[in-house]
């Protein structure tokens, strides 16, 4: 594109950025390089940002991960929300929602969600269709920790973990042990035992077929006149 005798496809001036007065961005009177970063010059829009509050949410600043060149910053799509918290641009939940709030009631906080809040998981089916689930509640957080791909397919099954649920644990709520997070809790830090000491150099030879039963701790000590043959 040509703007006053200048070629400036070094950044292409389409969409919003389609513009009649140069000054617009070279505010300074300067022509010289500008920083291309989108907040160098939409701070301001970034700042009174308020649905949702960009600020309050802790947004990212780099424009481009939720906008494209559309004038009036619309549509704006988080296509990093599939992979980074929950797909709603994909499988069942796509198509399934018009704005953030649908999900993210909480204005000041877009860490909380619902999933209740949907028509479609009214209590009154979701109860019907959990029956004899162990552990099942109705509660979003629940709701997730079993369905984190928002699929009923492939749904989370504690008796394939390494605690299964019995006895009284098949009638216990999920959130009665999982009090923060449904993750799992974190298990207990490795017991580190002291290796001794080597003060000379050890020679050792293995036949071949007893390479694989060296321990890796032991092998960091094969040093000096080590051979494995």
């Amino acid at each position: 594109m040509v703007r006053a005798g200048i070629n400036h496809n070094f950044f292409p001036l389409t969409g919003g950025h389609e513009i009649s007065d140069c000054k617009t961005c070279h505010t300074s009177g300067s022509y010289s390089s500008i920083d291309a970063a989108c907040v160098s010059c939409h701070q301001q829009d970034y700042n009174t940002a308020a649905s949702p509050n960009h600020i309050t949410l802790q947004f990212s600043t780099d424009c481009k991960q939720c906008h494209n060149l559309n004038p009036g910053w619309s549509p704006a799509e988080y296509k990093d929300h599939d992979s980074q918290s929950f797909p709603i641009y994909s499988g069942t939940h796509k198509g399934e929602w018009d704005n953030c709030s649908d999900c993210h009631t909480n204005p000041s906080n877009y860490a909380q969600f619902t999933c209740t809040n949907c028509h479609e998981h009214n209590q009154g089916d979701t109860d019907d269709e959990h029956e004899g689930v162990s552990g099942y509640t109705y509660n979003s957080i629940a709701c997730f920790g079993c369905h984190p791909n928002g699929s009923g397919d492939g749904a989370f099954d504690h008796n394939s973990t390494s605690f299964p649920l019995t006895g009284a644990h098949t009638t216990t709520n999920c959130s009665s042990c999982h009090t923060s997070s449904m993750l799992g809790h974190q298990p207990p830090a490795p017991v580190v035992i002291p290796m001794p000491i080597i003060k000379q150099p050890i020679q050792i030879i293995l036949h071949p077929a007893l390479e694989m039963i060296v321990e890796p701790a032991l092998q960091l000590f094969l040093i000096g006149n080590q051979h494995l043959s």
